[in-house]
C-alpha cells in the first residue's frame, strides 16, 4: 500500500481550524442586551441663507496702551517724592523733586549780573545819544561817535548774554521738578528720597508709568484668518471680546492694529485691540 502524499494533508490542516473557530464562536451565548435608551427628541426648523459672523478664538496678552520710564534731566538728588507705589496720577502731576541748591545760586548770582548789565547799558545809552547830539552841532568827533555807539552795543550784549544765562538756568530748575506726562499707573519706585540721579539714564528709570485707560489686548491669529480679517476691517469696525476664566467680560475692544509680517515659525501675525 502506496503512503499518501505530504502536502493534501497540510493543506486541510488550515481548514480545520478555522471550521473549530466557527463552531466555538456559535456556541456563546448572546450578550444581554443593554438598557433601553429614551427616544432623542428631533426638532425640524426652516432652511434658510444668512450671514455667520466669523470667529477667532485664541490666548491674548493685555498691554499698556502707552508706557513711559520716567528719568531725571540732569545730574542731583531726589529730595522729594509725592506719590506711592500703584498710584493713579494725572498728567502734569508733580512725582520728584530734586536738589536745587546749586542751581538756585547760580540764578541768583546772574541776576544780580543782570542788574549790573541793564546799569551799564543804560549808561552807555545815554552816553551814546549825548554824542550824537555833540557831533550833530559839530562839538564830537567821529572817533568819539563810533566809541559811543561801540561802547552801547557792547553793554547790550552784556545784556542780552546774562538774559539767556538766566532763561539757561531757569529752564534747568524746571528739570528739578518732575511731572507726569501722561495719566496711568505708577510702578515701583527705583529712586527714594536720598539718591543719586543721572541724566537721561534710560537703563535705570526712575519709575515705569503705564496707561492703563485704554488699554491694549495683543493676540496672535493664524495666516488663513488674515484675508477674512482686512475685508472687515475694510468695510467697519471689527469687535473683540474678552473671555476670563470662563466669564466673558462685558466690554467690547476693536481691532486697531494688524501687522504687516508673517512670522514664519508660527505662521501667525500680530494684532491688537484696544479697549
Amino acid at each position: 500500500m502506496s503512503k499518501p502524499e505530504g502536502p493534501p494533508m497540510r493543506r486541510l490542516l488550515p481548514l480545520v481550524c478555522l471550521a473549530l473557530l466557527l463552531v466555538q464562536a456559535c456556541s456563546h451565548a448572546p450578550a444581554p442586551a443593554g438598557p433601553s435608551r429614551p427616544p432623542v427628541l428631533v426638532r425640524m426648523g426652516k432652511a434658510e441663507r444668512r450671514d455667520v459672523p466669523f470667529e477667532v478664538r485664541v490666548p491674548g496678552l493685555v498691554l499698556a496702551s502707552e508706557s513711559v520710564a520716567v528719568v531725571a534731566r540732569m545730574d542731583s538728588q531726589v529730595t522729594e517724592v509725592h506719590f506711592r507705589e500703584g498710584d493713579m496720577v494725572h498728567q502734569g502731576q508733580l512725582l520728584f523733586v530734586l536738589d536745587d541748591r546749586a542751581l538756585a545760586a547760580d540764578l541768583r548770582r546772574q541776576q544780580a549780573t543782570q542788574a549790573t548789565a541793564e546799569a551799564d547799558l543804560h549808561n552807555a545809552r545815554r552816553q551814546f545819544e549825548r554824542a550824537q547830539q555833540l557831533a550833530a552841532e559839530g562839538f564830537e568827533s567821529t572817533a568819539g561817535l563810533d566809541k559811543a555807539r561801540a561802547d552801547f552795543e557792547m553793554a547790550e550784549a552784556r545784556s542780552a548774554a546774562t538774559a539767556a544765562e538766566i532763561d539757561r538756568l531757569g529752564v534747568l530748575l524746571g528739570y528739578t521738578r518732575i511731572t507726569a506726562p501722561i495719566d496711568g499707573r505708577m510702578g515701583v519706585v527705583q529712586a527714594t528720597v536720598g539718591n543719586a540721579v543721572k541724566a537721561n539714564d534710560v537703563a535705570k528709570p526712575m519709575v515705569l508709568l503705564n496707561r492703563i485707560s485704554p488699554v491694549e489686548v495683543q493676540m496672535g491669529l493664524t495666516q488663513r484668518a488674515l484675508g477674512p480679517l482686512r475685508a472687515r476691517m475694510a468695510e467697519g469696525f471689527v469687535d473683540v471680546r474678552v473671555v476670563r476664566d470662563g466669564l466673558q467680560i462685558p466690554d467690547v475692544g476693536r481691532v486697531t492694529f494688524v501687522d504687516n509680517t508673517i512670522n514664519r515659525t508660527t505662521a501667525t501675525f500680530e494684532t491688537r485691540a484696544v479697549f
